[in-house]
């Protein structure tokens, strides 16, 4: 338990930066980082990058992990998106940060860029294909965010840790699937909420 009371508790970073902006989604943001940052950091790839200047309802993932990177000077990030219009967007706002050599954008689908990926994986977040309430496109999304954490699942390190948006959703959000298949493979959820934080239980 102390490595997770550490991680909650990493500094007050988040909290001054982001807390009255994206509430619902604060506390697994805070404990995620936390993780991140406690063993070391290291390469970030997120599928889904921000869509919009001030998406706070949705997160801002693509400048909360840009700015942790440059304020603590660690890792860097891979962000993914199918859309070229959002990817230009999330390069405009985080731009001025100083730190374009440690922030990567690709255009592509993310089940494909992650089975192609050769880097290890510190800190997974998927956030790609909107969540539906209504099948088939409940179903689609679910399955769409379980091929992606599979396409990626080679390359996770050893304490990586995986956030999963969309969660707390009627029909179990985007991460009914891969919450499931995170437990089959003996990965135990730190925080349960709006998204969804898991990690190797051996490492806590």
């Amino acid at each position: 338990m102390k490595k997770l009371t550490q991680a909650a508790l990493f500094s007050g970073w988040l909290e001054k930066t982001f807390a009255l902006k994206s509430e619902q989604r604060f506390w697994t943001w805070k404990c995620a980082l936390g993780w991140y940052l406690q063993h070391g950091g290291g390469t970030i790839v997120e599928t889904g990058c921000q869509r919009q200047t001030d998406d706070w309802g949705a997160g801002c993932s693509t400048t909360l992990f840009a700015t942790l990177l440059k304020d603590h000077n660690i890792g860097e990030l891979h962000s993914v998106d199918i859309t070229a219009d959002f990817l230009k967007l999330a390069q405009e706002v985080t731009s001025n940060l100083g730190i374009a050599d440690r922030l990567h954008f690709h255009h592509a689908d993310g089940v494909e860029f992650l089975s192609n990926f050769s880097q290890p994986i510190h800190f997974l977040y998927l956030d790609s294909y909107d969540w539906f309430p209504n099948e088939p496109r409940l179903t689609e999304c679910q399955q769409h965010q379980l091929r992606e954490l599979q396409a990626a699942w080679p390359k996770l390190s050893r304490d990586a840790v995986v956030l999963l948006d969309d969660n707390n959703l009627p029909g179990g959000g985007k991460t009914r699937l891969s919450k499931e298949y995170l437990a089959d493979q003996g990965w135990v959820c730190l925080l349960d909420w709006q998204q969804s934080v898991w990690v190797r239980s051996e490492q806590i």
